[in-house]
């Protein structure tokens, strides 16, 4: 009696709690890439424009990066010493390595701290609707058995993404539909604390070894 009365308090915790302040942008830059910061690349193959930012910045005309369908395009990983402080005369950028791929994320004082590989997706759906991440299943790691009918699939949408340390040999990711969402291949973590919560998924990316042709010799 008692693990289900504190089972119940826990959802209704997580019902209460409210998403921190994420800006999704639906405009953005053609171009955002920087001699300053690591970059991946992102492919759209979601069908429709697409728009990648990092969920805390101010203006998403210049620092949101637009990507047409079927177009591959640089994204650089800023990263900041504090990493919920992007903006102002407290904020200290520093150099990203590959190092800084997978989304860091933390929670304090009601306000999340989220490094450089975190991001916020948004794909056009038309008629000024927009997809989010998400995945199909009642918010599971990672989904075990194929869907045949998204229309009718039970769906767990995410806050944002992490651009994952998967990524740091072939240095891609892909924006593919799924449903009215931004697919997903599992959800990475979900914070609630302090009123907050956030839910991150995980965005596809081509794992694999960057050799070339020959042996590097110097």
């Amino acid at each position: 009696m008692a693990s289900r009365y504190l089972r119940a308090l826990a959802l209704l915790s997580l019902a209460a709690a409210q998403e921190p302040n994420i800006t999704r942008c639906t405009s953005g830059a053609a171009n955002i890439t920087t001699g300053k910061a690591f970059h991946v690349q992102v492919c759209n193959l979601f069908g429709a424009t697409c728009y990648i930012n990092h969920p805390y910045i101010q203006d998403c005309a210049t620092e949101s990066l637009e990507i047409l369908s079927g177009e591959c395009k640089l994204y650089p990983i800023f990263e900041y010493v504090d990493k919920w402080v992007r903006s102002g005369a407290s904020a200290v950028e520093e150099l990203s390595t590959q190092n800084d791929l997978g989304c860091t994320e933390f929670i304090s004082d009601g306000k999340a701290q989220l490094s450089g590989a975190c991001a916020a997706v948004q794909c056009s759906l038309g008629g000024g609707a927009w997809a989010g991440p998400g995945m199909t299943g009642n918010s599971p790691p990672t989904r075990e058995t194929g869907v045949t009918n998204t229309a009718t699939a039970a769906w767990t949408n995410f806050s944002i993404v992490e651009i994952s340390d998967d990524a740091k040999q072939l240095k891609n990711v892909f924006l593919y539909r799924t449903g009215d969402y931004v697919a997903t291949t599992r959800r990475t973590y979900t914070w609630s604390t302090g009123g907050v919560t956030l839910s991150t998924g995980k965005l596809p990316t081509s794992n694999g070894n960057n050799y070339g042709a020959l042996a590097c010799l110097v």
